[in-house]
């Protein structure tokens, strides 16, 4: 009688390595039908990205007025206190009432860095800076050859846990200018959208007044899927439970992949108070 042979691992761990190439090859095609062939287009001197843990606890304040400049900050946990969840029945454009989860402020900013056109071979020119009073972006804004600057925080790890909030609020000493959030998450389709050049990003559109404090509300069901300033047309969900990074940019393109009507060369200047999730 024929007998049995014990199985080997080397098979499984071939077939493992024959579905991840698969996927590599799988994955471009998938990218090129759904956003069109600019999206595998490499983007030149991306550096690279090192994680950033999270801190403790982050604190619950109560509604935020017109914040004062200053504070510290606290990344927020995966588990926030006495966190509500959202209320179905509020008009999602209207800010909430309830207390809000601090999510950076003040010097909480440290390890922010500055994202420029020049990466994909502009000549614009911008820089970050933290302190007590927030961040401060300041920058050269050249329309020619790409014609975005930016502002993103280290990569979450773990990612944050913001499920139980509706959106962002977002206190800005702004310059009249039309600014863009735009949010990462861990990838939720099999690793598919990590290997998309630029990554998948989640944007919306705010204003900011020309003087003075400028509080904007970004709910999370206004965010619209894009991969490099590009609408996706796939029926993407936003997952407020994996955000991995968060980005302020002012670009030529608005979330819609038109012109952005607040788009403006020359010196800018952009101090962000602080970020806070609101039920």
């Amino acid at each position: 009688m024929p007998t049995r042979r014990g199985s080997s691992p080397v098979a499984p761990r071939a077939i493992q390595r024959g579905l991840a190439w698969g996927l590599r090859w799988i994955a471009p095609s998938f990218v090129l039908l759904a956003f069109g062939p600019a999206s595998l287009a490499a983007a030149p001197g991306s550096d690279p990205l090192r994680p950033a843990p999270l801190g403790p606890l982050a604190r619950l304040v109560g509604p935020s007025p017109m914040a004062a400049p200053g504070g510290t900050s606290t990344p927020v946990s995966s588990s926030p206190i006495n966190s509500s969840r959202p209320d179905p029945g509020r008009d999602p454009g209207m800010p909430p009432g309830g207390p809000s989860l601090l999510v950076v402020a003040g010097d909480g900013f440290a390890g922010w860095h500055s994202l420029n056109d020049t990466i994909m071979g502009g000549r614009s020119q911008g820089q970050c800076q933290s302190g007590s009073t927030g961040l401060v972006m300041n920058a050269e804004v050249v329309a020619e050859g790409g014609g975005f600057v930016s502002c993103r925080s280290p990569l979450f790890s773990p990612p944050l846990d913001l499920s139980a909030q509706a959106g962002l609020q977002l206190e800005l000493e702004g310059d009249g200018r039309r600014y863009k959030l735009a949010i990462a998450c861990s990838d939720g389709l099999a690793g598919l959208t990590e290997l998309i050049p630029g990554g998948l990003r989640w944007v919306a559109e705010f204003a900011t007044e020309a003087q003075g404090i400028t509080q904007v509300w970004i709910p999370f069901s206004q965010l619209r899927p894009s991969v490099r300033a590009k609408p996706v047309g796939l029926p993407l969900r936003f997952d407020p439970a994996r955000i991995t990074r968060l980005q302020i940019l002012h670009s030529r393109f608005g979330d819609d992949g038109g012109e952005n009507s607040g788009f403006r060369a020359g010196p800018l200047r952009l101090r962000i108070q602080a970020i806070r999730a609101l039920p």
